[in-house]
């Protein structure tokens, strides 16, 4: 309703404006209706486009509040089973379920940094592997076989005796969810 009123307010400001403008320049040589009705379809347009983009901005906030609230009952509830989800790229076991998928990239020093479709790929965080299935190179880890990994600002690193390997993930609530998911599984020995 905010949103009506507003745009209802931009026509009407805006058609004042007009007004005004063509009042003291005094230098419009078509009729009042002629003029009104250009000043009208430029109001209209401005508004559509104003209420399409605050309903654009609104529906984006809301998705990201119900992701926030789902995350904090997941990290805040012990007893909430794992999420189940389906890898787009990652290759599941017969007797595997993934509880986080997410897009990442390798940053070890073979992969190709300063190209982010060689490095760039998938995470997916099963209840028995820890898989990355990139674009160019990957790796898989058993639950049983990861001694630790450590989390640094955006980036994973996942050893597995003396090896390990580093993976960055950009979006911040796919971090979240990924260690959540981790210490989870790791503190129960996995296969949940």
């Amino acid at each position: 309703m905010r949103g009506v009123m507003a745009g209802l307010c931009g026509v009407a400001a805006f058609l004042l404006i007009g007004t005004f403008r063509a009042w003291w320049s005094h230098s419009y040589h078509g009729t009042l209706i002629q003029w009104l009705a250009e000043l009208l379809a430029e109001s209209l347009l401005l508004t559509v486009v104003a209420l399409g983009l605050r309903w654009s901005l609104l529906r984006h906030r809301a998705m990201d509040a119900i992701k926030t609230r789902h995350l904090l009952d997941f990290l805040g509830n012990r007893a909430t089973p794992l999420p189940v989800v389906k890898p787009v790229h990652a290759v599941l076991l017969d007797d595997e379920l993934a509880h986080a998928a997410c897009n990442a990239m390798l940053d070890e020093p073979g992969s190709a940094q300063h190209e982010e479709t060689d490095s760039s790929g998938e995470l997916a965080i099963t209840n028995r592997r820890v898989v990355f299935a990139g674009h160019a190179r990957g790796f898989e880890l058993r639950l049983g076989a990861l001694t630790h990994f450590t989390r640094n600002a955006d980036r994973f690193r996942f050893h597995q005796g003396a090896a390990s390997h580093l993976v960055r993930i950009p979006d911040p609530m796919d971090r979240q969810r990924c260690a959540a998911v981790l210490e989870r599984l790791l503190t129960r020995g996995g296969d949940e």
